[in-house]
């Protein structure tokens, strides 16, 4: 719950958050994106999540978190608001105001033997440094970044936060994730005119937002996730280390966020204004 004094009075805001965690296949994202992260989250490694808070990247970590969660491994996560609270994963909640930051957590928690790490903004270069050297080692570690505006844009902040050269060796996969309203099936309607251009060479009826009883004359029922995955090869790995990294991922044919938001459009789910608000230019 968040209150902020206002002019007349005081307004309240209060989140609910789930209770149950969505599995990876059960979040709107495509097939191919679920195969590229289960196979990312199958080894050791950096898996970096990017996007602005409430964008979706919490739940995709948690998502995440679940398939190496078992009887014989060890799962933790660093967070300021731990949400939703999981059994199967020992979640630590950082308190600046008595020295336990982030950096202290992380230095705490690789001292033991856990398999599996999640870390919410690891900004500072110690800490990121301490978890690529953790991850090229039997570790897996998820790391998200509230600054970054995509996955090309989190492996660039990680590559000029720390060494080049460790963060190349230690990333394996950068992930952009945001959260797309969906368009209410009562009252979407047909939008024949591309105000911009980005559906004009795939195919499916465009649709617009209306607004109806339904979805209380938003136009808007509901959300999804789309999520941008680059998996960092070897000429990915160059790229990092030379600061080619857009040039590089333009070259092997990886998505744009707009691009992926924009299957959800043609398929008739989410309008383009849609896109246009949630997604980096």
């Amino acid at each position: 719950m968040t209150t902020i004094p206002a002019l007349r009075g005081e307004s309240a805001f209060i989140r609910f958050p789930e209770r149950a965690i969505p599995g990876v296949d059960t979040i709107g994202i495509s097939e191919h994106a679920q195969q590229q992260l289960e196979k990312a989250c199958a080894g050791n490694g950096v898996i970096l999540l990017a996007g602005p808070p409430d964008s979706g990247k919490k739940t995709l970590a948690y998502a995440l978190l679940q398939k190496r969660c078992g009887p014989h491994s060890s799962v933790a996560a660093i967070e300021r608001t731990p949400s939703p609270e999981v059994d199967a994963v020992v979640q630590y909640r950082t308190k600046d105001v008595i020295g336990l930051d982030v950096n202290a957590l992380v230095r705490a928690v690789l001292r033991t033997s856990s398999d599996v790490l999640y870390v919410e903004d690891p900004a500072d270069a110690e800490t990121l440094e301490r978890l690529c050297q953790a991850a090229i080692g039997p570790r897996l570690v998820i790391a998200s970044f509230s600054e970054a505006t995509d996955a090309i844009d989190a492996l660039a902040v990680a590559s000029a936060t720390i060494r080049p050269a460790l963060a190349a060796r230690a990333i394996t996969t950068s992930v952009g994730v945001r959260l797309l309203r969906l368009l209410c099936n009562d009252c979407k309607t047909p939008d024949p005119s591309d105000r911009t251009g980005l559906a004009a060479a795939q195919a499916g009826t465009i649709y617009r937002a209306a607004g109806c009883a339904a979805c209380n004359d938003t136009g808007y029922r509901g959300r999804t996730a789309i999520v941008q995955v680059v998996p960092v090869n070897e000429n990915m790995r160059s790229a990092i280390v030379s600061n080619g990294i857009r040039a590089a991922a333009a070259e092997e044919g990886m998505p744009t966020m707009q691009q992926v938001a924009m299957e959800k459009v043609t398929a008739g789910i989410t309008s383009i204004d849609e896109v246009l608000r949630t997604t980096p230019t």
